[in-house]
């Protein structure tokens, strides 16, 4: 049986618990960044799927756990005095989850840790990702909140410079051990759970009988089976060169792998996948005048992942370039349908529906869009670039705004401006726009 309790609800940070009868271990987990609204805890599926008692720190929003919150939040967990209840106490997370699991180790009173992809911090130290994030001052710095008792396990990608500089620096603080996962870069639970190794990993790891030799073993052996690892092989080759046999190879093996994924419906990492596997593979086949093996390949990823908007997208691009400009609009509006609080998603449907012609659904999805909850700065000024002079001027500069309130600093933003500001746009007045 299992008991679910709220153990703190803050502004930036909200921490869960699903205590297990009878478990002998706590995972304390770490939500990685995300968009979008809030999410549940990190692992918590497998978890509970194993009987295996959580404690989840979910983020609110993106500050990299340098929050006064945290203060509270560990506060809190400490009251459960979780060390009477359980043998031992693991800290979990991924990317900034991971930097969270190993700043808190000590203070979460952990025998161990396991962190994926970790930074080691977000606030510079002169090193190589000084301005790679936004964040507030520091309020916990690795070096003086480190664990000296806690076991560190860390794995990463040593051929991803990011990475690796990150790990570099919480192995020049304190002993590391340490599993490389070559040519995932920053996706390597991804990776894992392509080649069916992350879920028995983690539980062993809990459990404490994890075997790192016999994981990375195990990485070296499969790791070829791993759409995300050779995708990243692909990568690294054609940053070299375009040309030679070893790529070209590598290439055909990827598209191999990628179409052996779809007949078998397994989910796959779609931003890894996308730019470099999926779009040249639909391209060589429309150059072969292949347009319904495109449409098939693009039909049956919107199968797998019928919420994704991308997909649904890459579908309604597919059927465009076909001549099917109805089928390509009623792609978009199912999507939306399956996402009827996004706005990116209504945005895309509307741009579709003006594309076909059909000015009546576009007039309404664009009222819906200005209305969602979930907005997106790119989305709107994606769509009002292409598609600023065939809407009325002024939901045209109502969109702007919601853009320039998400993303002021936005680089396409004073871009999009001036094109809507040259623009009187078409009034839609049949339609009760304009007047």
């Amino acid at each position: 049986m299992v008991e679910r309790i709220e153990i703190f609800s803050g502004r930036d940070v909200a921490v869960v618990g699903a205590l297990h009868d009878g478990a002998r271990e706590v995972v304390i987990t770490f939500t990685p960044h995300a968009d979008g609204p809030r999410q549940p805890g990190y692992a918590d599926k497998l978890l509970d799927k194993h009987g295996v008692s959580a404690i989840h720190f979910i983020h609110r929003d993106t500050h990299w756990w340098q929050t006064p919150e945290m203060a509270s939040a560990v506060a809190a967990v400490d009251a459960l005095d979780l060390r009477s209840h359980f043998t031992s106490v693991v800290t979990y997370g991924s990317s900034m989850g991971g930097h969270g699991a190993l700043l808190f180790a000590k203070a979460l009173k952990a025998d161990r840790t396991l962190a994926i992809s970790p930074q080691f911090a977000v606030g510079g130290r002169n090193a190589g990702w000084k301005k790679q994030w936004k964040v507030s001052p520091e309020l916990y710095r690795y070096e003086d909140v480190r664990s000296e008792t806690a076991r560190t396990t860390i794995l990463f990608d040593p051929r991803y410079p990011f990475d690796r500089a990150h790990a570099e620096a919480f192995m020049a603080v304190a002993p590391v051990e340490t599993v490389h996962v070559p040519f995932a870069a920053h996706d390597v639970s991804a990776a894992l759970a392509e080649i069916g190794l992350l879920s028995g990993f983690v539980l062993d790891f809990v459990a404490g009988r994890e075997d790192l030799d016999a994981l990375r073993r195990a990485i070296k052996a499969r790791r070829r089976d791993s759409l995300v690892c050779l995708n990243g092989l692909l990568h690294r080759l054609e940053r070299r060169s375009q040309n030679g046999r070893m790529l070209a190879g590598v290439r055909e093996q990827t598209v191999r792998l990628f179409l052996s994924y779809l007949e078998d419906g397994r989910k796959m990492h779609l931003k890894r996948v996308m730019q470099t596997v999926v779009a040249p593979h639909l391209e060589h086949l429309a150059a072969q005048g292949d347009r319904a093996g495109g449409v098939a390949i693009a039909e049956r990823l919107c199968d797998i992942y019928p919420k994704s908007l991308e997909i649904a997208a890459l579908l309604s691009d597919q059927l465009a370039a076909d001549g099917r400009m109805g089928d390509a609009y009623q792609t978009l509006f199912r999507c939306f349908r399956r996402n009827k609080s996004s706005g990116p998603c209504a945005l895309a449907a509307c741009g579709a529906a003006l594309q076909a012609g059909l000015e009546p659904e576009a007039q309404r999805l664009l009222a819906k869009a200005l209305e969602l909850p979930r907005q997106d700065a790119n989305s709107w000024l994606r769509f009002l670039r292409v598609w600023h002079d065939r809407v009325p001027h002024e939901l045209a500069v109502r969109g702007y705004k919601i853009a320039a309130a998400l993303e002021p600093e936005h680089k396409n933003l004073k871009r999009v401006g001036r094109l809507i500001k040259a623009s009187p746009g078409r009034p839609w007045r049949l339609f009760g726009f304009g007047r």
